[in-house]
């Protein structure tokens, strides 16, 4: 017990790497006041070290000692925790496993990929892993097309899942349609289950016989899905009712003629 004391006092603060060698000047000198980013640079620190510990100890014991280049083993050191730091900043480590811990089949090389053609993970991954989560059949290159089209992948999922539970028929395709045609897709799925009420405002209108009739209509509105691209917007919907008012109106001889409620 005594020797295991001895051990974990030693390793925290004689051979500690942060407090006694130029290797850890980096994260001895990193502070932050937010306590969640300072865990995970601690965090980060420690498996960093850790890892480049037992490489280096390999590399120690099987190429530097035989080759007599142990004075080498500073140098080498800092390399490797350097080589290891980059390798985790270039490939998004934590999110492979997470996509592997929700049963989610993305592999490491189709995110470096990623990070290549310049698509970030996080947004390919976490919406696969809820879609997938969801029951939804949708995979990596679908959302990733649909990115670099210029879509809201995280939206479409939404739209997706909602329509889904709502018992809606909207396939990926059709959803990908309507977000890249500009309009709110999870809002349009949302609208066909809750139909909104849209209010103008207020329409000037004259009669015939010049008395004039300022009106104010609600009109409620359900989404139809399979006529969202090339429909009628909000917009176009209260243009439309304010033309329809103008129209009444005017063609009225008398506007005791022409009742509105």
């Amino acid at each position: 017990m005594k020797e295991l004391l001895l051990i974990i006092v030693g390793s925290a603060l004689v051979n500690n790497v942060v407090l006694s060698q130029f290797l850890g000047l980096c994260p001895f000198l990193g502070v932050s006041k937010s306590v969640n980013t300072a865990a995970g640079m601690g965090g980060a620190v420690i498996f960093v070290i850790t890892l480049s510990s037992f490489v280096t100890s390999v590399i120690y014991k099987l190429i530097l000692v035989p080759l007599n280049l142990t004075y080498l083993q500073t140098i080498v050191f800092i390399l490797i925790i350097a080589g290891i730091a980059v390798f985790l900043n270039f490939v998004p480590l934590a999110l492979w496993i997470s996509a592997i811990a929700a049963g989610v089949n993305v592999g490491i090389f189709n995110l470096v990929g990623m990070r290549f053609r310049r698509v970030p993970a996080s947004q390919i991954v976490l919406p696969l892993i809820k879609a997938n989560k969801a029951g939804l059949d949708v995979n990596v290159n679908q959302l990733e097309a649909h990115y670099l089209a210029g879509g809201n992948v995280d939206r479409v999922i939404d739209a997706l899942i909602a329509a889904h539970r709502a018992q809606i028929p909207l396939s990926f395709e059709r959803s990908c349609a309507i977000d890249l045609a500009g309009r709110n897709v999870l809002e349009a799925v949302q609208m066909s289950v809750n139909p909104e009420v849209i209010e103008t405002p207020v329409v000037s209108a004259v009669a015939k016989d010049g008395i004039e009739l300022k009106v104010k209509a609600r009109v409620t509105v359900r989404a139809n899905i399979d006529r969202l691209v090339g429909g009628a917007g909000e917009a176009t919907i209260i243009a439309r009712v304010g033309e329809g008012i103008v129209t009444n109106v005017g063609s009225a001889v008398k506007l005791g003629h022409f009742w509105i409620r």
